[in-house]
């Protein structure tokens, strides 16, 4: 069998067994398990790696193509990129959207005051059991952009693994890095779609289109980040650098939802960096990315040793 028809075969696979897996468990978790929804949505993102797992039978570079040894003298500075990055895109894209709606920013954090009142929690004068809103805003940011980046990346390397490890490499083998960036981002976009039909994932409330536009826009947010997170994979070449990204950017993407003046704002433009608005930033740097990228010159020879797999482009 030809490499291209073993990739097309692999491909295949994987996209049918993580697809269809994911699907099942999100339905039947929205419909019937919402108590349990967040812990059984963390188990998810491991799906792409076992997948990965039995479709390549194995997560090393030679079975799989994923490259997992960071040269640390040579990546630090594109791993500490890959930890904060996410912090300065979500500030931007907030400076952003809340420039274009200045009413929807409250400096008083009646957001965050709203979403712990929605968890039965009493909110009296600005504080929380005498601790001030302002006090809990600084611990959350210190806290998302410091310590939870790690603790994200361990389910977040379950992705990773089978979206930026195995599957782009694999399309863009078959039809070239730009279309493999772009069709891998929309199809992890679509991988979240039945969260966002069901439980209005990412955007809540009521907009024009729902909960298709929503699907659409997630999509397009998918696609920018992937292009960032293979790029992070590509100049360090181990897998723990998107994984990393990949963390620190679910773990601060929220937190511009503390300063709106209302939550029943459209939640498809912003202020959290899946919104239209305040992802222009990252899609700035999206566009930046796709414009500079080289095409990798690889040929596929099953006689490589696992060296030589680890130091071709991906």
């Amino acid at each position: 069998m030809t490499e291209k028809k073993e990739d097309v075969k692999k491909l295949i696979m994987y996209l049918a067994i993580t697809f269809a897996a994911t699907y099942a468990v999100e339905i039947c978790a929205c419909l019937f398990l919402k108590d349990l929804i967040q812990i059984i949505l963390v188990g998810v993102m491991f799906i792409p790696m076992i997948v990965t797992l039995i479709v390549c039978r194995g997560l090393t570079p030679k079975r799989s193509g994923v490259l997992w040894k960071p040269d640390f003298k040579k990546s630090i500075g594109w791993l500490l990129l890959a930890w904060f990055l996410p912090a300065l895109m979500t500030a931007a894209g907030a400076a952003v959207y809340f420039a274009v709606f200045p009413k929807n920013f409250s400096s008083e954090l009646y957001g965050l005051s709203a979403m712990l009142t929605q968890q039965g929690m009493d909110i009296k004068d600005g504080a929380l059991n005498g601790v001030p809103l302002s006090a809990i805003v600084i611990s959350q940011v210190v806290s998302a952009v410091i310590i939870a980046p790690f603790i994200n990346a361990i389910p977040a390397l379950g992705e990773e693994i089978g979206w930026r490890g195995f599957m782009t490499p694999a399309f863009t083998r078959l039809w070239g890095r730009r279309p493999a960036l772009i069709v891998s981002g929309v199809i992890w976009g679509l991988w979240h779609a039945p969260l966002i039909v069901l439980i209005d994932y990412e955007y809540s409330g009521e907009y024009v289109g729902k909960p298709w536009t929503g699907v659409a826009l997630f999509c397009l947010i998918t696609c920018c980040l992937g292009v960032i997170l293979s790029f992070l994979y590509d100049k360090t070449k181990s897998i723990i650098a998107p994984a990393l990204m990949h963390g620190a950017f679910n773990a601060i993407a929220a937190l511009p939802l503390y300063f709106l003046s209302d939550l029943n704002v459209n939640m498809l433009l912003g202020p959290a960096p899946n919104g239209l608005i305040a992802a222009i930033p990252m899609l700035i740097l999206t566009a930046v990315l796709l414009f500079a990228v080289k095409e990798p010159q690889i040929k596929n020879d099953e006689n490589k040793t696992e060296e030589q797999i680890e130091e071709q482009p991906v």
